[in-house]
């Protein structure tokens, strides 16, 4: 008895080796795919998930995690580090860093950002993306499908 080919991946992979296969088994498994791919999108546009008084929908939260966390840590992340290396010259070449509080003209470097609130803001961003892929997982669980 032959094994069926239950896959877009195996049956491409029979193709690929010389085997002939039914070109219409691999259109319906792309459609299947199709299908399948499109009631999650669906299902995923109409749940939603609210995380630290935030709620968006799980295709929202998708969209937020895989576009704005990466653009939103890597500007953090930048700012950090350029403040960190503006204190470091500073240092070197002999000044000082002062808090943007001070009202008198000096040859020092001012910062004129909160650094704690940037640093806890990284923070925050990981532990909503910590608590969101928890609450993914457990959503991805229990939502049902219509194919």
């Amino acid at each position: 008895m032959t094994k069926v080919k239950t896959t877009i991946t195996e049956a491409l992979a029979e193709a690929n080796n010389g085997k002939l296969i039914d070109a219409q088994f691999v259109d319906d498994l792309f459609e299947r795919k199709l299908s399948i791919l499109t009631a999650i999108k669906r299902a995923n546009a109409g749940s939603s998930i609210e995380l630290f008084g935030v709620s968006r929908t799980i295709e929202e939260w998708l969209l937020w995690k895989q576009y704005i966390v990466p653009a939103r840590k890597a500007y953090l992340t930048n700012l950090i580090r350029r403040i960190d290396e503006g204190r470091a010259h500073a240092q070197k070449t002999g000044g000082s860093v002062i808090e943007k509080t001070s009202t008198e003209w000096s040859p020092n470097v001012i910062v004129n950002l909160d650094e704690i609130a940037l640093r806890n803001e990284l923070m925050q961003l990981q532990e909503v993306l910590d608590t969101l892929d928890g609450k993914l997982s457990l959503m991805n669980a229990t939502i049902a499908i219509t194919v």
